[in-house]
Formats: structure tokens, sequence, C-alpha cells
């Protein structure tokens, strides 16, 4: 298999990701390890006035055969 697939999620002020949600994924089985993957990134804290706020960020993840 092989594919992109695009994941939406909620990244709280902390920088962990707090939901996740698949938007498309060329099949289940990638979507599912898409979210998995994304579930467990961490990011540098959106800063709104100097103050750390929680963000909603689109994630494209590519599968390739090699």
């Amino acid at each position: 298999m092989q594919g992109t697939a695009w994941v939406e999620a909620t990244v709280t002020p902390a920088g962990c990701v707090a939901a996740g949600r698949l938007v498309k994924s060329p099949h289940l089985l990638l979507g599912l390890s898409s979210l998995w993957a994304v579930s467990g990134w961490r990011f540098e804290p959106t800063l709104l006035a100097g103050k750390p706020v929680p963000v909603i960020i689109s994630v494209a993840v590519d599968y390739k055969l090699r």
C-alpha cells in the first residue's frame, strides 16, 4: 500500500496532540497508522500575544514503497 493520509489534529498550549481526526486516506490501515503516529508527536506551542494557545493543524503523512 502507498499514498498520502491527511490528519487534522488539535495541538494543546503545551504542544501535545489532544485530538486527531482522519480527513482522507487511500486505505483504512494507513489512516489508522497516521492517527496513531500523529497522536505521539510534540510541537512547539503556538504563541498569541506571548501566551500559548491551542491550534488545529493539518498533516499529510506519506507512505511510499521502496
